[in-house]
């Protein structure tokens, strides 16, 4: 039985920032996507303006374009995010979480994809400069307000 939204929220605000809740959190609401700040279709207009894709363009045009963007989505969760964002023609696309179960689940539904178990406040893995595009539409707001500036910073370093 899934749970209500009342109870999967921590008791804390520290507890967003712990694997633990994260992992208990898809557990308990299971495999459906969770989207915290709405759709793809709404943040779609936005993305293109950002990377200066023109609306009129013809749509082979905007896949080509779209499929050179290197993207990576922090924080991904079980949202459709990625799986649209590949949809719509970005192809060259990375995304992290540090729920373990939560990856797992999303390489099993769209194993073509790549998917990595990370830490979004410890990305040195990853190269510098190697995404032209950051997504997130909820992980910094888990954090608290004193490391966001920290997280920015880490990300920004990851952007050409």
């Amino acid at each position: 039985m899934m749970s209500s939204r009342h109870e999967l929220l921590p008791h804390k605000a520290e507890d967003f920032r712990k694997q633990e809740y994260w992992d208990k959190f898809f557990n308990q609401r299971g495999e459906k996507a969770f989207e915290w700040y709405g759709e793809y279709a709404s943040l779609r207009p936005g993305l293109q303006a950002l990377l200066g894709l023109p609306d009129d363009a013809p749509v082979s045009l905007l896949r080509r374009l779209k499929a050179k963007v290197r993207v990576l989505v922090v924080g991904c969760g079980n949202s459709a995010l990625s799986g649209d964002l590949v949809a719509d023609g970005f192809g060259n696309l990375l995304s992290v979480d540090f729920s373990r179960r939560v990856i797992d689940e999303m390489q099993r539904k769209h194993p073509t994809m790549q998917w990595r178990v990370m830490d979004m406040t410890d990305m040195r893995t990853l190269e510098d400069a190697s995404f032209e595009l950051v997504m997130d539409k909820g992980a910094l707001d888990a954090l608290m307000a004193d490391d966001t500036n920290e997280i920015k910073e880490d990300a920004s370093e990851d952007v050409k």
